[in-house]
């Protein structure tokens, strides 16, 4: 009984002694295992981290370019960073939280204190520069759209501009007609003539008009647009203005010369036949023959006598008039008075 006993207190003894050895081996694997996770964020961390700091200063180069091909290869590496260069990194942020949240909860159940990382490895800093990549992202990303949508603007007015500007640019004969004095030496008939054709240039330049101030709405807005060669624009624009309003100076100072010459016209024949036949006392002109000039002059008598005749009718009448004698000329104003009913002498009555 005494070997027995022995035997069954040995067994018994290591059977504790395994037992206490296997809850030490226990709880060395799950330090090891905690060490271990505690240790596996690190480098992720930093990858991650370093990552971030690398793609934001990226992201807030918002220089602008010129050219909508500059901007749409711009475009392109935007979308090539959303969908193959940041994906990986999102998975490793996520794989950085799930790590960390595992080892606190095993820590936790372990009745080991929580772990702290080093100041600046936090998965709070993670957090923090995560949210701000995407919203210098989201920046980014709006920017960029802008930029194309004001370069396809700017390519649009461009165009358009050049379309309207090139016909107002070339130099016609326009302003060579109007700094003529070609109705200096002209008839009645050519002074009219001069002004149907003035009034019909007129009418094409104001048509015009509109022409010139599209140009000019163009031309700010492409300098709001901050143009890269606005400088060019606003000289074309500005050449453009300075020729139209050289055209309406000389426009108008036409006009004025040709009304000028119109009343000097209308004068001097007022003027001869002012001075009428000797003897007649202004009775003659007044009665018969200054009604009878304006009335071809108002046009009334186209019919009766050729526009291109009447300086030679009108001299033709006054030649005759002044040689008539004066018991005629008396005889002729008293007619139609005295005898009533006697016609009215003809135009072609005084013509050679």
């Amino acid at each position: 009984m005494t070997y027995v006993s022995c035997f069954y207190h040995a067994f018994a003894g290591a059977e504790q002694a395994e037992t206490a050895a296997n809850c030490i081996c226990k709880v060395l694997a799950v330090n090891q295992e905690n060490e271990k996770l505690a240790s596996e964020p690190s480098p992720l961390f930093g990858r991650l981290l370093e990552w971030i700091w690398r793609t934001v200063p990226w992201l807030e180069n918002r220089t602008t370019k010129k050219s909508m091909s500059t901007m749409q290869r711009k475009l392109e590496d935007f979308r090539d960073y959303r969908q193959v260069r940041k994906p990986p990194c999102v998975q490793e942020k996520r794989q950085l939280e799930i790590s960390f949240n595992s080892l606190q909860s095993k820590l936790h159940l372990s009745i080991w204190p929580a772990f702290m990382p080093s100041e600046g490895k936090m998965v709070s800093d993670i957090a923090n520069a995560w949210k701000g990549l995407e919203q210098v992202e989201k920046g980014y990303e709006e920017w960029l759209l802008t930029e194309i949508r004001r370069l396809e603007r700017l390519d649009h007015l461009t165009e358009k501009f050049k379309q309207k500007a090139t016909p107002c640019m070339k130099t016609g004969p326009e302003e060579e007609m109007l700094s003529q004095k070609d109705y200096e030496s002209a008839s009645v008939d050519e002074i009219r003539a001069l002004m149907r054709k003035h009034e019909a240039f007129e009418s094409d330049l104001a048509a015009h008009q509109e022409r010139v101030g599209q140009i000019a709405a163009i031309a700010q807005e492409l300098n709001e647009l901050d143009y890269h060669d606005a400088a060019s624009v606003n000289s074309r624009c500005q050449a453009i203005c300075d020729h139209w309003d050289t055209l309406g100076t000389l426009t108008q100072k036409r006009r004025d010369a040709l009304e000028v010459r119109k009343r000097q016209w209308h004068q001097g024949i007022q003027s001869r036949l002012g001075r009428g036949a000797p003897g007649m006392e202004g009775s003659a002109h007044r009665t018969f023959i200054l009604p009878r000039i304006l009335f071809i002059l108002r046009g009334s008598a186209v019919t009766e006598v050729p526009l291109n005749k009447v300086d030679h009718n009108i001299t033709a009448m006054l030649k005759k008039w002044l040689y008539l004698p004066k018991r005629t000329t008396n005889d002729i104003l008293r007619g139609p008075v005295q005898k009533g009913g006697a016609a009215t002498p003809k135009i072609g009555d005084f013509q050679d």
